[in-house]
């Protein structure tokens, strides 16, 4: 007999361990943001929703295969070689981190427009 009351348990831990990897990206990103602009003299404001979109970008490319750039390295291996490889199908792995580098950039972008909300009205 299945005992359906673990596997709701792993289930609930699964998503725990996911959710505290969205959290943990979200502030590793934000004290990334907070320590640059530090370093940089600019606002944090300023320089929070375009980090955000560099990360999102650099996580989006690190979690997915396949794609322009394994077909790149394929075609010139192909070229050199002269042995056929197999074309890989582009593939994106969403996990915690590419979706708290999403929310990340999200929360930035309504902290951006909160922050400057009378520069975009008059």
């Amino acid at each position: 007999m299945i005992n359906f009351e673990i596997i709701r348990e792993y289930k609930r831990i699964d998503y725990m361990k996911k959710g505290l990897g969205l959290l943990v990206t979200i502030m590793i990103e934000a004290g990334i943001v907070y320590k640059s602009s530090k370093i940089l003299k600019w606002s944090f404001v300023d320089l929070t929703f375009f980090a955000g979109i560099c990360f999102v970008i650099i996580t989006y490319y690190f979690s997915s295969k396949g794609g322009f750039s394994s077909n790149s390295v394929r075609l010139q291996a192909q070229a050199r070689l002269g042995i056929k490889v197999a074309e890989e199908k582009f593939e994106l792995s969403v996990n915690p981190i590419l979706i708290g580098s999403i929310v990340y950039t999200v929360l930035s972008l309504i902290l951006v427009v909160i922050s400057y909300w009378d520069y975009f009205i008059k």
